[in-house]
């Protein structure tokens, strides 16, 4: 069960934002990012929206979304050698 989805701002009125996510819309308070506009990649969860997104940071986390470890960066310090050693 995923309790937080990537999705962008598509509308905005006072403290609610309108949030297009797959498979849907979400209502979404805004109390914890008050600045955030139509078009702005977000992070959103259990009501509200929690974190604004870099496009950086939405393109990795659709990534790792989607299962594609071409894209998806790695963790600092993680290896993908066996047994933790570089490759």
């Amino acid at each position: 069960m995923c309790l937080t989805a990537l999705g962008t701002v598509v509308e905005r009125d006072g403290h609610h934002a309108l949030v297009a996510v797959e498979g849907g819309l979400l209502h979404c308070s805004t109390l914890i990012h008050p600045d955030v506009q139509p078009g702005d990649r977000v992070l959103a969860g259990l009501g509200s929206i929690l974190r604004r997104l870099s496009p950086t940071e939405a393109a990795a986390i659709a990534a790792a979304r989607d299962g594609d470890p071409a894209t998806t960066p790695q963790a600092p310090g993680s290896h993908q050698g066996v047994g933790g050693t570089e490759p």
